[in-house]
């Protein structure tokens, strides 16, 4: 009986990544509505810093014990960041004292749509990366059953017939 931990995807040395994790979590989701509402840019902003720092630290350390956590993790994280931005572009085209002709000369362009397109790729690229992920990880757990199944089959086959032929 292994007792269940936290901390047993992460390697040993950054067994305490995970309080790293629920902080960025915590921050993103929580500390976040402790910024008023009329200050929406700014909590877009803080979101934008927290996984910035998160990315690059992730990305440094790598601290889980195998890479395709790494990856997804450093997947996910992207993903958020450029979901943020793409929040915050929608805000930008979105707000109420700009005007289209502004909008064109700062951005390049004044419709919400592509940026509403982008959260929207984002999300359908996160779901099919993680899919083949999953996929992959089953697939090659399968393929270590079947070749354990056929190795103790093979050793079975073996002792049988040396037992029968008395070379055992």
């Amino acid at each position: 009986y292994k007792p269940c931990t936290i901390h047993y995807r992460y390697k040993p040395e950054w067994y305490w990544w995970e309080v790293v994790e629920v902080t960025r979590r915590l921050a993103v989701c929580g500390w976040v509505v402790l910024i008023q509402p009329k200050y929406i840019f700014y909590r877009l902003i803080f979101c934008i810093g927290i996984s910035i720092l998160c990315l690059v630290a992730t990305t440094f350390a790598l601290p889980c014990k195998r890479p395709e956590d790494n990856f997804l993790s450093i997947f996910a994280q992207t993903t958020l960041l450029f979901s943020f931005g793409a929040c915050a572009l929608v805000k930008i085209l979105t707000a109420p004292d700009v005007t289209d002709e502004q909008l064109d000369l700062l951005i390049g362009f004044h419709s919400p749509q592509g940026p509403f397109f982008v959260l929207c790729f984002f999300a359908l690229a996160f779901c099919f990366v993680l899919l083949t992920i999953y996929v992959k990880t089953f697939y090659s757990e399968f393929e270590d059953i079947m070749r354990n199944a056929r190795a103790s089959k093979t050793d079975e086959m073996l002792t049988t017939s040396s037992a029968s032929t008395g070379l055992g």
